[in-house]
């Protein structure tokens, strides 16, 4: 989550200030709920060829640019 929020404002679309944590609500599993996930991809590269060229970051930072010029009116509404 951490790389997630640095992004969202490094890219301006939350406030430097923001407090993620007190925007969490934990609540029980939900049907459809994976109770553990792994990033391990190497039987994707072992059967496929596949390996990201972009890092978690990069794709983080490449979804925070993308989210603020998409909402951007939005975005510039609920600050005012």
């Amino acid at each position: 989550m951490d790389i997630l929020q640095q992004e969202l404002i490094r890219a301006e679309v939350l406030p430097p200030d923001f407090d993620f944590g007190s925007c969490r609500q934990l609540v029980p599993m939900q049907p459809g709920d994976v109770p553990a996930a792994y990033a391990d991809i190497d039987a994707l590269e072992k059967d496929f060829g596949f390996r990201p060229k972009i890092t978690l970051r990069k794709g983080l930072r490449y979804f925070a640019e993308w989210y603020k010029e998409f909402y951007q009116a939005e975005i510039q509404d609920s600050r005012h």
